[in-house]
């Protein structure tokens, strides 16, 4: 059997995959989660890692800190969970996007 590619958790284990497959020799895409340096310096040089799905931490925090200052001051918050929506980091945007870490 071949693999044609992988999908991992997150970057760092994105980032040991490549390592393996340049050790081998192998050439399959790799996808991670996080929008981490390394991953995006993979994506950056052609790959073996092609894409990642940014989490945003400085907004994770903004938006924490926000919920978090609102509820300590006695405010009412409608919703104190909120969704961030991830974007995905390819060839085609990784040179707009700055990465973390």
């Amino acid at each position: 059997e071949t693999v044609d590619g992988f999908f991992a958790a997150n970057d760092q284990i994105a980032i040991g995959i490549s390592g393996v497959l340049r050790g081998r020799k192998l050439s399959v895409p790799i996808v991670g989660v996080d929008g981490a340096k390394g991953a995006i310096d993979e994506i950056r040089a052609g790959g073996p890692i092609i894409a990642t799905a940014t989490q945003d931490p400085p907004a994770l925090v903004r938006t924490a800190m926000d919920i978090g200052v609102a509820l300590h001051s006695g405010a009412h918050v409608a919703r104190r969970s909120r969704y961030l929506a991830p974007k995905l980091i390819d060839a085609h945007n990784v040179e707009r996007y700055r990465p973390w870490g």
